[in-house]
Parts: C-alpha cells; structure tokens; sequence
C-alpha cells in the first residue's frame, strides 16, 4: 500500500520533490505518468492523441496497480479530476500530500522544461484548468504544503515532518 501520495496542479514540484521526499524516508519512488508510458508502451502526448478521456481511463488502469506498492507516489495533475480516482485514493491509507505553488510560479517552471502539457499551451488556460482542479485535490488531500518560495529540500524536510506527525512518529528509516 502507497505511504504517500503527492497531488497537485503540473508544475507543482510533485515529479521533483517525490524522490526526494522518498530518499529521505527510504521508500521507493513512482511517478505515475513514468508508470503509465511503460506499462502502455506510448507517451503521455500520444495517448492524449486519443482524447484526454482515453488518456483517463489508461491513467486510471496503472493508478490502480501502482497504488498497492509501498512508497512514495507522484500523481499526474489531473488523476484527482475523475470521481473513481478521488474515490481510490482517499481509501488508500497514504498520506496525500497537496503540493500547492501560485500561477505565476508555476507559469515559470513550466517555461523551464521540456515537458510537453497536452492542456496548456498560454498562461489563461493554466489559470482556467487550475481554478478547475483545484477543488478536487483539496477533496483528497490531508496536508497543503506551499512550494512557492521554497527549495526542495526544504519542502521535503517540511513534508517528512508533517507525515511523521500525521503517522503518529511512526518512523520510516526502520
């Protein structure tokens, strides 16, 4: 079973604080997008190609699997947005982690990569889809941590204290 469940809006800092965070509490790390170009064998834009609702369903089938593993998860921006997904991950047991940045960060770290966001191409469709999601990771979430202003590891040092607090001081480095 997950121990943690990183969510939020791309540009975040979940496929960047996750094995970070999973390094520390020496868990393995699973970013869920990587999961789901190597268990279809197609990259996230070429499922997309098949319409955001196929892409859905195949996201929803690695979920599924990827959820039963120990560790430390890092979710897609949308995988919150279908009732099913929200439905399993808050049955989980993980602890699930709202990694929460302003637009104006995230509108700077996505012009920093390479990665290609099938759903926004301009800064008013980043704000229209955020304000769209936003109230499906707040319905998941057990903690809100702010990225903005903060270096990795500051974020990870914040979110292995908090779990530790959430978890009752159980320790992960067993």
């Amino acid at each position: 079973m997950m121990d943690i469940v990183l969510t939020g809006f791309m540009g975040s800092g979940k496929t960047t604080i996750g094995p970070l965070l999973a390094q520390e509490l020496r868990l393995p790390f699973f970013d869920l997008d990587v999961q789901i170009v190597q268990l279809t064998g197609c990259s996230i834009v070429e499922l997309f190609e098949d319409g955001e609702n196929y892409f859905r369903q195949k996201e929803q089938e690695v979920l599924q699997k990827v959820i039963k593993q120990p560790g430390v998860l890092a979710l897609g921006g949308g995988t919150p947005t279908r009732p099913s997904n929200r439905e399993l991950l808050r049955h989980s047991g993980a602890q699930i982690i709202l990694l929460e940045a302003q637009i104006q960060t995230i509108w700077q770290r996505l012009q920093q990569t390479q990665v290609q966001r099938p759903l926004v191409q301009t800064k008013d469709q980043l704000v229209a889809l955020k304000k769209q999601r936003q109230k499906n990771y707040q319905q998941v979430a057990n903690l809100c941590v702010q990225t903005d202003n903060y270096t990795p590891q500051q974020v990870v040092k914040q979110i292995a204290e908090q779990v530790l607090i959430l978890r009752g001081s159980e320790n992960y480095r067993n």
